[in-house]
């Protein structure tokens, strides 16, 4: 058997099932469970400006890809229904490596304020303002996608 490279590429624009415009990654399988990765996150609440961290477990034998610099998306639950709330799509198109060895563990700091989002050169405009409510996390590296859930409450201050 021999090795090779899989390059996966998502456009930063795409057609949402519902004929919407909007990222390509709305488009793709999305999941809680994933056979060779396990995310977690650091607290299952926090507040809106904290930074939240995820931790992304490799739970097989080999060598997991994560996508260019660990692409994720950030969603928000409106009415029943996930919203997109920002992602980093040049990450997604991006020809590099990101890696999570047998057993290892790698962390994703990700801040809840649209200013500090803002400051991150490969986050697309945020859509929306983060107030308190239901998220989610998803890692677009993989196939399928993988999410968690958390919730924001308001700020400490």
């Amino acid at each position: 058997m021999g090795g090779g490279i899989i390059i996966t590429a998502l456009s930063e624009t795409g057609v949402t099932p519902n004929g919407d415009t909007g990222p390509d990654y709305l488009d793709k399988k999305t999941v809680y469970d994933h056979s060779d990765l396990d995310m977690t996150i650091t607290q299952d609440v926090g507040h809106v400006g904290d930074t939240i961290r995820f931790k992304i477990k490799n739970s097989s034998e080999s060598l997991v890809d994560l996508g260019c610099n660990i692409p994720w998306a950030l969603q928000r639950r409106s009415s029943g229904e996930w919203k997109h709330v920002t992602w980093t799509p040049q990450r997604t198109i991006d020809l590099c490596f990101s890696s999570v060895g047998p057993e290892d563990t790698t962390t994703v700091d990700v801040p809840m304020s649209v200013s500090a989002l803002n400051d991150i050169h490969d986050v697309s405009e945020v859509r929306t303002n983060l107030v308190p409510g239901d998220y989610r996390f998803i890692l677009l590296g993989p196939d399928p996608q993988l999410a968690t859930d958390f919730q924001l409450l308001p700020s400490d201050t």
